[in-house]
This record gives structure tokens, C-alpha cells and sequence, in this order.
């Protein structure tokens, strides 16, 4: 099983996102695909660092699984995508198997879209988030750092802490 800290988790989904509003504002379009599985990142910058991380963190034990959530007004539902443009921050997980990797978009005040990479577990099943129990993962000025916790398709609580590796 993925190794991850167990906490007491938020029965009600909460969202702890004070989000300021920092670095580029770039709109150039440049979809990528590829290592990092991210799509729609609309800095270069910041594909450019999704995709290094990758290449420089794989996954110890397979392919990675992108999800995608959407925060709306403090709302969050799974699915969506990135719209290509606002501000990029960048999140990385320090764990030599399980290096996540999370994209957040910041679109406006309101709505935020999360690209999430999660490794898979040590027996190379792909590990999925089946219900988000907490998001606390916050762009700052040096990108997104938090926790992200969730219910694994498997029924396992995981979690996923991001330390901030750049904003775009």
C-alpha cells in the first residue's frame, strides 16, 4: 500500500484556499502531453516545469494517473480541466516513489482548476481518487504547497503533500 500520513480527515469537504494573486499572468497557449500527462497548460513556464519534474521524479512503479478537480465559488467537483491560461502553480510531492506532482489554475477569484499526477501504489496499480476529503493546497508566490487528501478507488485514505516548486 502507498505510504502516506494518517490523519483525521474532514468528513465535509474543505477547502482552505486563500489564494493570492501572484506571479505571470502569460496567455500563450501550449498544450503538452507526453511524460507529465498534464494537458492545456497555457504558460510555457510552467509545462516546461511540470514536464522536467517528471522527468526528473518518475514514478517509481509505473505511469502516473492525472485527475482533474474544479473549484468553483468553494466548490469542488471532480472532472474539468485547465481553460489554458491565468497563473500556474507548480507542486511537488518529496518522496522518491510517490514524487505527485500538482498544476493549479488560477482562472479568476472564483475558480480554480487542479491537474493532479499520482503515482501508483508499489505493486503498479494505478491508485485514483474515488472522493477529495480535503483540499489545503495553496498557490503561493513560490508555487502550490498543501495537503491534498483523499479516498482511494481501493477505499484507502491517502495523502499527498505538495512543497511549492514554482508559480508561473
Amino acid at each position: 500500500m502507498k505510504t502516506k500520513q494518517a490523519i483525521h480527515l474532514v468528513s465535509v469537504l474543505a477547502i482552505g484556499l486563500s489564494l493570492a494573486s501572484c506571479g505571470k499572468d502569460n496567455k500563450a497557449g501550449s498544450n503538452i502531453t507526453g511524460t507529465s500527462g498534464f494537458s492545456n497548460i497555457g504558460n510555457p513556464q510552467a509545462a516546461n516545469q511540470v514536464n522536467n519534474l517528471r522527468s526528473q521524479a518518475p514514478c517509481r512503479y509505473g505511469a502516473a494517473t492525472i485527475q482533474n478537480l474544479t473549484i468553483n465559488n468553494g466548490q469542488v467537483s471532480q472532472g474539468g480541466g485547465f481553460q489554458g491560461s491565468g497563473n500556474y502553480y507548480v507542486g511537488l510531492q518529496n518522496s522518491a516513489e510517490y514524487p505527485d506532482i500538482i498544476v493549479i489554475e488560477k482562472v479568476n477569484q472564483q475558480i480554480y482548476n487542479l491537474q493532479v499526477s499520482i503515482c501508483p501504489l508499489n505493486n503498479g496499480q494505478p491508485l485514483q481518487m474515488a472522493q477529495v476529503t480535503y483540499i489545503g493546497v495553496t498557490p503561493t508566490v513560490n508555487g502550490a504547497a498543501g495537503n491534498l487528501d483523499f479516498v482511494s478507488q481501493y477505499g484507502t485514505q491517502e495523502r499527498s503533500t505538495f512543497a511549492a516548486s514554482g508559480t508561473y
